[in-house]
């Protein structure tokens, strides 16, 4: 008798009367009665009969079923019975994500599998797959086996767009050696647009503005070289 186990400890509530009907086969169940006993000598002597629902002690427990013919109590059977907790799949939760324009799902574990809704329904997601909307991610797996136990976590992608900017116009000033002095935030309001999501900053080479490193601190006042 199996049955998922909730706290995977091995220890759960098994209906032990569900097994009545497979126990007695093709025996009449009016004619007939069955009870469960943790030994075997309770069985025998029909001793602590076991309640309906039944909390075992250890994992893949056996524990001894009688049966008797109702006009002939002293006439009864005995069988075993293995009450088997099946532990539920671990899944690793994956924290929620950020990311600008997209993510790459990675690999899960064997028997894992990402979809777009939970229970392992909406659209099955490989590892690989690029995510370009915000979106809940659900890992679902289960097991093989009858019952099948489930387990199910989930994360958050949340996709930054990047926004478009308009080339801003060059800073033209007035000199007679080549340098000068500009304010760069002058082209603040025009790469913002209005955006108040929006910040900007502005660099001295293309390797700072991408790795987000030096910033021009006075942009007010920045001397070109």
């Amino acid at each position: 008798l199996q049955v998922c186990d909730d706290g995977n400890d091995g220890i759960e509530t098994f209906n032990l009367f569900s097994k009545n009907a497979e126990v007695l086969g093709s025996l009449n169940a009016s004619n007939h009665t069955v009870s469960y006993h943790e030994t075997l000598t309770d069985a025998q002597n029909n001793f602590n009969a076991l309640p309906s629902l039944y909390n075992n002690t250890v994992n893949n427990q056996i524990i001894y079923v009688r049966v008797i013919e109702n006009s002939s109590p002293t006439l009864f059977s005995t069988t075993t019975l293995t009450l088997e907790a099946v532990s539920y799949p671990l899944i690793t939760p994956m924290p929620n994500v950020t990311v600008c324009e997209s993510y790459t799902l990675p690999a899960l574990p064997f028997g894992q599998n990402y979809y777009t809704q939970p229970f392992g329904t909406g659209t099955l997601l490989n590892a690989g797959d690029t995510i370009t909307t915000t979106q809940t991610i659900y890992i679902f797996a289960q097991t093989l086996s009858i019952p099948t136990c489930t387990s199910e976590s989930s994360f958050t992608v949340t996709i930054n767009t990047l926004s478009s900017i308009v080339q801003p116009p060059n800073l033209v000033e007035n000199d007679t050696d080549g340098t000068a002095i500009f304010d760069l935030t002058m082209q603040s309001s025009g790469l913002l647009n209005g955006n108040p999501n929006l910040t900007v900053a502005y660099y001295d080479s293309f390797a700072n503005a991408d790795s987000v490193t030096s910033n021009i601190v006075n942009s007010t006042v920045f001397t070109n070289t």
